[in-house]
């Protein structure tokens, strides 16, 4: 399938039980079509094989786009950040948990609405 959104950067991070945790970083515009987004996740899923927590982090534009400051799975705290990240697919490989949150507006303006992502 193709889809819209421009892939930036992958940040892995070893964990002490030989596992990982991983960060992806997406464009996807400033008004991103959910029901795509949903399709786009659900095949990463299929991707994610090992490691622990995978996320793919999606912002509005390139030159917004960056990491964490902190460990990937305490995502992002500050409000610059926030405010340019529309979505967040969060998969945990332990314990099955598969959702997509995105914003109306970004992180930093709106309250997230969440999806199961099968």
């Amino acid at each position: 399938t193709e889809f819209p959104y421009k892939f930036i950067e992958t940040k892995k991070e070893d964990r002490q039980d030989n596992s990982y945790n991983e960060m992806l970083l997406y464009t996807c515009g400033e008004k991103p079509d959910i029901e795509n987004l949903k399709l786009f996740c659900a095949e990463k899923k299929v991707e994610f094989t090992d490691g622990t927590f995978h996320f793919i982090v999606f912002f509005d534009n390139k030159e917004n786009a960056k990491f964490p400051n902190n460990p990937v799975t305490a995502l992002f705290m500050e409000d610059e950040d926030l405010k340019h990240i529309k979505a967040v697919y969060t998969l945990n490989n332990e314990n099955g948990y598969s959702k997509l949150d995105f914003y109306e507006k970004n992180n930093f303006e709106s309250s997230a609405k969440s999806i199961d992502i099968n």
